[in-house]
């Protein structure tokens, strides 16, 4: 399942991205790094990143051994949807996730940053 969405992410972030590495400046690059800003956004960060790790697995955890009722979590995380904490590896798996979704967030911080103080450079040599 996860190849239907995974495999056209990475295939849609690879391609703009190498655009953009060779075309900056262009239209097409400008577009190119656009998509790809936007796929992060929404993708990596949003769906894979907050509501997979974040909301799927690290608040589900915290709420399951925080010691919610079962009736309250089963109305945060209806089944068969959802599945309460049974497998450590998986949790932890997914937990992960919720991390890579924050370091992708400094990284495109980072990013937005040296793309800035790059266009600062170029209009100031000319």
């Amino acid at each position: 399942m996860w190849l239907f969405f995974a495999l056209p992410i990475i295939v849609i972030l690879g391609i703009t991205y190498q655009i953009f590495q060779k075309q900056p400046s262009t239209v097409s690059g400008k577009v190119a790094i656009g998509i790809f800003l936007t796929v992060t956004l929404l993708a990596s960060i949003g769906m894979i990143g907050l509501y997979e790790g974040g909301y799927n697995h690290l608040l589900k955890n915290i709420l399951y051994y925080g010691g919610m009722s079962q009736n309250a979590l089963k109305q945060f995380f209806p089944p068969p949807t959802y599945e309460m904490p049974n497998d450590f590896w998986f949790e932890f798996s997914g937990i992960l996730q919720f991390f890579t979704g924050i370091y992708a967030i400094f990284s495109l911080k980072t990013f937005r940053r040296l793309r800035r103080r790059q266009k600062e450079l170029e209009t100031s040599f000319r």
